[in-house]
């Protein structure tokens, strides 16, 4: 059963690859060179109490990135640049992670980013 489940689950990120992704670059801290690769895009809001008891909202916007193209582990600091030349920054929203795995298989990367203005 957990192969039929391996084999269902890498054609998924197939597919996503082929239909639900752009192409973007990725350039990791101190590097000079960006790697293009697909990533499909998405939105998370993140939210917490300070210690006065106001409620604080961020969005960030999320670029899903397979292990398959990106072997690197995102650092606060990364840059994407999306199709259209816009830039973002990945960063840890209230000073959680920078990424979480987006799926059980662990081979696909959420990655929290911020738009550069």
């Amino acid at each position: 059963m957990q192969d039929l489940i391996s084999q269902g689950a890498a054609y998924f990120r197939q597919q996503a690859d082929k239909h639900l992704s752009v192409q973007v670059e990725y350039r990791s801290t101190g590097s000079l060179v960006p790697v293009s690769v697909p990533a499909m895009v998405g939105m998370t809001r993140h939210e917490a109490m300070d210690q006065a008891g106001s409620m604080t909202r961020i969005e960030s916007r999320d670029f899903f990135i397979s292990t398959d193209y990106l072997s690197a582990v995102p650092k606060k600091g990364d840059r994407v640049i999306d199709p259209d030349g816009t830039v973002y920054e990945v960063f840890a929203p209230f000073s959680g992670n920078a990424w979480v795995w987006a799926d059980r298989q662990q081979k696909i990367r959420k990655i929290h980013t911020q738009l550069v203005p």
